[in-house]
């Protein structure tokens, strides 16, 4: 089984997505396509104006960043050891099958 690992750009933008959509999802990477055209097309006063939200946006979004980070290792480190015990109770099973196994032939 093949896999392809993400660079480290592509979690840090997977990461900032997930929380800018909880601030302002105009903000997220998908959607800066559509923030550019806005702003272009909008008038002084309406750029001044999202200007300053998108800097709240911004400002909201750093202050969380950390324990969003925090939380965000809190939950692989549960996944991780998740994943080992499950490793270990199917290697526990197989162990037991095997041994299940050798104990039919000595009958």
């Amino acid at each position: 089984m093949s896999q392809t690992a993400l660079s480290n750009q592509q979690y840090a933008t997977m990461m900032h997505d997930s929380l800018m959509e909880q601030i302002d999802p105009r903000l997220c990477t998908e959607n800066l396509s559509e923030t550019k055209q806005y702003l272009e097309s909008c008038t002084k006063r309406q750029a001044k104006k999202f200007l300053k939200q998108m800097a709240k946006s911004y400002k909201e979004f750093f202050a969380l960043w950390e324990d969003f980070g925090i939380a965000m290792r809190g939950e692989y480190k549960q996944m991780e050891v998740k994943a080992i015990q499950f490793l270990l109770d199917k290697e526990s099973e197989e162990l037991e099958n095997i041994l299940d196994s050798i104990s039919d032939l000595d009958t």
